[in-house]
């Protein structure tokens, strides 16, 4: 009986051992398959990292290109802009110079023309020439007979100036003294009127002589002292100017 319990003991162990084993081994077949796991993960980054940097890099140089390829196209465009434009200027210049050619044919050929018909004319003018004077003459005296008559007529039209009157000194008091009574102004300005003479600041002006001044009417000059004068109008005593610039 002794020996059957050993022999179980024995064997409970030996299971025990080989599960242990068994454990062991799945324990280090997971971390492997972990390790491995990691191993390709990490790879699978690092390629993917490089394939980026790849990527990238070909697209800088995609870029580089269509960069050098634009400054290319814009270099050809600018080269055939260039071209044309000069092929413009030239056909420009040679059409102007056409032109210029051409007119100076046509003004050489008029300038022909005209030799020939002044020669022409030359050669007809002594015989024509006797006719014309004639016709001239007989057109000038009209135009003078005419011009008199017009002349006449604008003279007959003409108002006749009236002759001047020159203001009286026995006048100029009888005025002087209706101021001072300080009669009706009117009165004063209807005597006055005929000996006005129009106000001028560079004009010069005497003593108990008559002015017409464009706002304030007729004025009798009362007084005259250098370049100054004193002046009765309607309104009253005003002191104008005179000889201005003199």
């Amino acid at each position: 009986m002794a020996k059957k319990k050993t022999s179980k003991k024995k064997q409970a162990k030996k299971v025990a051992s080989k599960k242990k084993a068994v454990k062991k081994t799945k324990k280090a077949t997971q971390k492997k398959t972990t390790k491995a796991a990691k191993k390709t993960a990490t790879k699978n980054t690092t390629k993917k990292k490089v394939s980026k940097k790849k990527a990238t890099k070909k697209k800088v140089a995609k870029k580089k290109l269509s960069k050098k390829v634009s400054t290319k196209k814009k270099a050809t465009k600018k080269k055939a802009v260039a071209k044309t434009t000069t092929k413009k200027k030239s056909a420009k210049k040679t059409t102007v110079a056409k032109k210029k050619a051409s007119t100076k044919t046509k003004t050489k050929k008029s300038e022909s023309k005209k030799a020939s018909t002044d020669k022409k004319m030359k050669a007809k003018a002594p015989k024509e020439k006797s006719k014309l004077t004639k016709a001239k003459e007989a057109l000038e005296q009209e135009i003078a007979v005419k011009n008199i008559e017009i002349e006449k007529s604008e003279n007959q039209k003409k108002p006749v100036a009236p002759e001047e009157k020159e203001l009286t000194r026995r006048k100029a008091r009888l005025i002087e003294k209706y101021i001072r009574q300080g009669k009706a102004w009117n009165d004063i300005e209807s005597s006055i009127k005929d000996f006005a003479v129009d106000y001028n600041m560079k004009g010069t002006f005497e003593e108990r002589s008559v002015i017409m001044h464009k706002n304030m009417g007729v004025g009798y000059v009362m007084n005259v002292m250098n370049n100054r004068m004193t002046v009765y109008f309607r309104e009253g005593v005003k002191n104008l100017i005179m000889n201005y610039g003199k």
